[in-house]
C-alpha cells in the first residue's frame, strides 16, 4: 500500500530525486517547491526570466484578471533508475496543491499530480481572482508536494515518458490542435443570440473580475444612451432652429421686397405726376403766349388801318407784303416760344 514519505525519507531525496532542493522547505510530511526563474503572462503572451544577477528582475506582479505560468526551481527526478537506487522495486509518485497562502489571497492554482518515470521542472498556471494586483519574487515557496511511495504491486509496468519528460524551466503547451479541415459550422461557440442587458447580467453573475467589467460596461452603455438621446434632441433642437431662421429670412426678403417695390412705385408715380404737370404748365403757357401775341398783333394792325387813311391806303397797296411779314413773325415768334429741351431729359 502507498505510503506518504515524513520529513527524514524526504531529506534523504535531496539532490537526487529533488534537485535544487533546500532542508529549510521540507515540511512533516510534504516540500516546498519554490517559485522559478522562467514564465509567461499568458494574457500578452510576454514570457520573462527571473533571477538573483544585477540585470534581472526579482519578481513579478499579477493584476486582477490575470494569469500567468511559471516553473519552479526544484527539478523532480522520479525515473526509474535514480528512485531504485533509494527504494529497490517500489516507485515514486507526487501530489502537487498551491499553499494556502495562494487560496487566501484569490490565487486559483489547479492542483496535479507526478507520475511515476517524471522527470524535470514542474510548471503550473496562477490566475489571480481577487481585487488587488498580487507580487511574488523569485524563490518564493508556492507549492505544495506531496510524496507517495508505491509498493512493488503498486508500481506501474509502464513509467512516465511523454512530451514533457526531461524539460527544464518553463515548457509551453505541447497540446496537439484540431484537426485539419474541419469548418466553423462544425465548433459550438458559447455565444448566444440575447441582447446586451442578458449579456451584461450573465456577466455580472460570473463573480469577480467580471462582475466588475459587466458594472463598467453596464454603465457606459446606460451614459452612451444618455449620450445618444441628448444628442438627438440637440439635432432635433437645431433643426427647429433652423426652420425658424429659414422663415425669419424669408418673411424678411418679403418684406423687403415688398418695400422696395412700394417705393418704387410711388417714387414712379410721383415722377410721372411731376412730368405730367410740367409738361401741362408749359404747354398752357406757350399757348397762351401764342394767344396773346396774336392777339395783339390783330388788334394793333386794326387799331392803325382804321384810325389812319395813310395807313389803310398803305395796307391796301402792300397788303401781300405785309401780310407774308406778319406769317413770317408770327411763325417766329411761335418758334421761340416753344418749350426749350433740358439738358437731361426730353420735354
Amino acid at each position: 500500500m502507498a505510503n506518504i514519505l515524513k520529513d527524514k525519507e524526504i531529506e534523504g531525496l535531496l539532490g537526487t530525486v529533488i534537485i535544487n532542493g533546500m532542508t529549510e522547505n521540507i515540511r512533516p510530511n510534504s516540500y516546498i517547491i519554490r517559485l522559478g526563474s522562467e514564465g509567461e503572462f499568458l494574457g500578452t503572451g510576454k514570457s520573462f526570466v527571473l533571477g538573483e544577477k544585477r540585470e534581472q528582475k526579482k519578481g513579478i506582479i499579477l493584476p486582477p484578471g490575470h494569469s500567468v505560468g511559471v516553473s519552479s526551481i526544484e527539478q523532480i527526478n522520479f525515473t526509474k533508475e535514480t528512485v531504485d537506487e533509494l527504494f529497490p522495486k517500489q516507485a515514486l509518485h507526487g501530489f502537487l496543491a498551491p499553499t494556502t497562502d495562494l487560496s487566501r489571497e484569490g490565487i486559483v492554482v489547479s492542483s496535479t499530480q507526478i507520475d511515476a518515470g517524471f522527470n524535470g521542472s514542474l510548471n503550473w498556471t496562477l490566475t489571480n481572482t481577487s481585487s488587488q494586483e498580487r507580487r511574488y519574487i523569485y524563490g518564493e515557496k508556492l507549492f505544495r508536494l506531496t510524496i507517495f511511495k508505491l509498493d512493488e504491486s503498486e508500481v506501474p509496468q509502464t513509467y512516465y515518458s511523454g512530451s514533457y519528460q526531461s524539460k527544464m524551466g518553463y515548457v509551453r503547451s505541447n497540446r496537439m490542435g484540431a484537426p485539419v479541415g474541419m469548418q466553423e459550422s462544425e465548433w459550438e461557440e458559447p455565444f448566444t443570440d440575447d441582447g446586451i442587458e442578458e449579456s451584461l447580467e450573465r456577466l455580472m453573475k460570473a463573480g469577480y473580475p467580471w462582475q466588475a467589467v459587466a458594472s463598467q460596461l453596464k454603465m457606459i452603455d446606460n451614459q452612451f444612451s444618455m449620450v445618444s438621446t441628448e444628442y438627438q434632441q440637440i439635432y432635433d433642437s437645431i433643426e427647429v432652429i433652423s426652420n425658424n431662421v429659414n422663415d425669419i429670412e424669408n418673411s424678411i426678403n418679403n418684406s423687403i421686397n415688398n418695400t422696395i417695390n412700394t417705393i418704387v412705385n410711388q417714387n414712379l408715380g410721383i415722377t410721372v405726376n411731376s412730368a405730367v404737370k410740367d409738361g401741362i404748365t408749359q404747354l398752357y403757357n406757350w399757348a397762351l403766349i401764342r394767344l396773346m401775341s396774336a392777339m395783339g398783333i390783330l388788334a394793333g394792325l386794326i387799331i392803325t388801318v382804321t384810325t389812319s387813311p395813310i395807313a389803310y391806303d398803305f395796307l391796301v397797296k402792300y397788303g401781300a407784303v405785309i401780310g407774308l411779314l406778319i406769317i413770317i413773325f408770327a411763325t417766329a415768334l411761335f418758334l421761340w416760344g416753344r418749350p426749350k429741351k433740358n439738358k437731361d431729359n426730353k420735354p
